[in-house]
């Protein structure tokens, strides 16, 4: 199975969880700003819209993340539906919005992230947001 965590960039939120998954972070761990900068593909200025391969997962399934900045839930049933022309089962294929638990913090972070000058401050919010750490995160990247 391919398992897909996809954000609005897929540079934050997405690659956060998929390392979650594939237990390269830890929910129990406090990280410090160089902590999440170190993970492959994590932050940037601009929005990955083609998957990247992040590993394989104790169960043999490949993570991917990508970013799909508007219609989610149309880009989510467009692969469903090329899947089903090319002969494979939608199941085959899962896919996880990561943003479903961005909080505020997150949220103000990637938007300076991306409409304006301020990267270091846009990079401290979305790393206090991953600090307040909900139970989304764990739920989510596990189920």
């Amino acid at each position: 199975m391919k398992i897909i965590y996809y954000c609005s960039t897929g540079r934050h939120t997405s690659i956060f969880m998929a390392n979650l998954h594939l237990g390269n972070i830890s929910l129990k761990k406090r990280y410090k700003s160089q902590d999440l900068t170190r993970l492959k593909y994590f932050g940037g200025t601009s929005i990955q819209e083609e998957p990247l391969f992040i590993g394989i997962d104790k169960d043999n399934n490949d993570i991917y993340t990508i970013g799909i900045p508007k219609e989610k839930e149309i880009m989510r049933k467009l692969i469903e539906s090329f899947l089903k022309l090319k002969g494979k089962h939608p199941k085959d294929i899962q896919m996880i919005d990561a943003d479903a638990c961005s909080n505020p913090w997150i949220k103000l972070g990637i938007f300076l992230s991306l409409h304006t000058r301020f990267k270091g401050l846009a990079r401290q919010l979305v790393i206090k947001g991953f600090e307040n750490y909900s139970s989304c995160f764990l739920t989510t990247a596990h189920s």
